[in-house]
């Protein structure tokens, strides 16, 4: 899997992300969000280190659309991190000081 932008036989609903490959795809997207998405997922995967495929990436971005959507219409709570603070006091982005929802829909 490391290192492999082509299909594998793991099912990208089957991956597991950790918080640190979370972070990387969120810094990826929002550095590559504008570009074609014929390079963009390909420019994310080597930002990520090559440690998820495209496909796997992919997968993550369409469960994060799904998230920011239902956290926006009100299906779901926003989560609450450790220290108490929720995304929305850290700008919406787990921290990161920027608002995912931009991305996603901009």
């Amino acid at each position: 899997m490391a290192g492999s932008t082509n299909s594998n036989s793991s099912s990208p609903s089957r991956t597991t992300w950790t918080r640190e490959e979370d972070v990387l795809f969120e810094d990826a997207f929002a550095l590559y969000h504008n570009q074609d998405p014929s390079t963009r997922w390909e420019n994310v995967v080597r930002h990520m280190g090559g440690s998820k495929t495209v496909e796997e990436v992919i997968h993550h971005y369409q469960l994060l659309v799904e998230d920011v959507n239902n956290i926006e219409a009100g299906r779901i709570a926003l989560p609450a991190y450790g220290d108490g603070d929720t995304a929305e006091a850290l700008g919406g982005g787990g921290g990161l000081g920027y608002n995912l929802s931009y991305f996603f829909f901009h």
